[in-house]
């Protein structure tokens, strides 16, 4: 079976980090980017990790219910087609893995409070004020569930039932999601540090950074939180259910 991007992220990413860690740490000069994995480590690299991300998961990953997912569908991997501006296109296909079908929402909606043209160093931007309300939110996940409605759905249900019935834990996928895209690019940016020039002038640091203010941010929206927080009640009560 192919891994999901959360697979990698749990399985892969985060236990390279925790093993390089420590002797990344140690060769660091620069204050800024010691303070960086200093705040890494007290924010999301401690035992608690694997929990949350299997937490933010539950549920959703389910064999029957994966597709293929972009993970990185941001303002630079949408490109505008020179003969009709209205034909997009989207590039950039490299961390394409399997992933339930709300991730790619999720991913998009978190990069859109994120600068990733931004033309100073570290050239990206935490934009806070980018971040959709919870009725844009809805209205996006709802028109989802219409097309999904119909093109795929063959049941006897009407779309009107069809979006009731499935939009409340289709909205808690998306938060889960949004929330997992910014935890799988704040760690990758970490684990694509180049120990050669980890001195240097490189964005890494500063990326995470922003990343982990992201996080904390998205956190401060109640209609996000309490999802989340809902999603990892849910994954509490099933692992004491074993």
């Amino acid at each position: 079976t192919f891994p999901t991007q959360v697979d990698i992220l749990h399985d892969e990413w985060v236990p390279q980090i925790f093993e390089k860690f420590d002797h990344l740490y140690s060769v660091i000069t620069v204050t800024e980017y010691k303070a960086a994995l200093d705040l890494l480590k007290s924010e999301w690299l401690n035992d608690g990790i694997y929990d949350y991300i299997n937490a933010l998961r539950f549920g959703m990953c389910s064999p029957d219910d994966l597709v293929v997912a972009h993970n990185d569908i941001q303002e630079c991997n949408i490109l505008s087609m020179k003969r009709r501006a209205t034909d997009l296109v989207i590039i950039d296909y490299e961390y394409t893995t399997l992933g339930n079908k709300e991730y790619d929402l999720g991913n998009i909606f978190a990069e859109l409070i994120l600068d990733n043209s931004y033309p100073y160093f570290p050239f990206i931007e935490f934009v806070p004020e980018n971040c959709l309300e919870e009725h844009e939110f809805r209205a996006y996940s709802e028109f989802y569930l219409k097309l999904l409605y119909k093109h795929g759905y063959s049941g006897e249900l009407s779309e009107a039932e069809y979006v009731s019935t499935h939009i409340d834990e289709f909205l808690t996928n998306v938060y889960c999601s949004m929330v997992l895209s910014v935890l799988y690019w704040g760690f990758w940016s970490v684990l694509m540090i180049n120990e050669s020039k980890v001195n240097q002038k490189i964005f890494n640091f500063g990326y995470v950074t922003k990343r982990i203010e992201m996080h904390n941010f998205l956190m401060t929206k109640e209609f996000v939180n309490s999802r989340v927080q809902d999603r990892i009640l849910k994954f509490k009560e099933a692992q004491l259910a074993k």
